[in-house]
């Protein structure tokens, strides 16, 4: 298979855990009128964002592959770009973590379960193979999303 080819390929795994599929994700939820996951996906997303940057603010790891220089930004747009240029955790990791064991509270079958781990596993592959993460980057992507998880899944019992 082609160098190229492969490579889109990974790329394409990786949006699985990006922002407009976990987006699209909650419309058709919403459309599909799972209300109950639409709306435990949207919390999910602001809860694992907030974390994900908070971490990212605080704790400034470099990505394996160097991002171009933003020493010409200022303000708001500094602090957006410091938290997409740093590595942990990896929000796509987070994303799909929370979208798997979203999926698998919902239909816990042992296909659905390997299904959604296999996807966590891949996306973070994919991640680590873009030179965008390292292990510890997607591990702390996991972590942090089971952590959301947990927390939106305590919250929502107590609405």
């Amino acid at each position: 298979m082609n160098k190229q080819i492969l490579m889109k390929l990974i790329a394409d795994i990786s949006a699985l855990g990006g922002l407009p599929f976990y987006c699209f994700l909650i419309i058709l939820m919403f459309i599909f009128k799972m209300y109950i996951l639409s709306l435990k996906l949207f919390l999910l997303l602001i809860v694992g964002m907030l974390l994900g940057t908070l971490i990212k603010i605080i704790y400034s790891k470099s990505r394996p592959a160097k991002t171009k220089n933003e020493t010409s930004l200022k303000g708001f747009n500094k602090i957006l770009m410091k938290t997409d240029r740093h590595a942990f955790p990896s929000v796509h990791t987070l994303r799909i973590t929370m979208i798997s064991l979203s999926m698998i509270g919902i239909f816990s079958d042992l296909y659905t379960i390997l299904f959604f781990t296999i996807l966590v596993i891949l996306v973070g592959s994919s991640r680590i193979l873009l030179k965008q993460h390292d292990i510890w980057d997607v591990l702390g992507g996991i972590f942090f999303g089971v952590l959301s998880y947990i927390t939106v899944t305590l919250l929502y019992r107590f609405l």
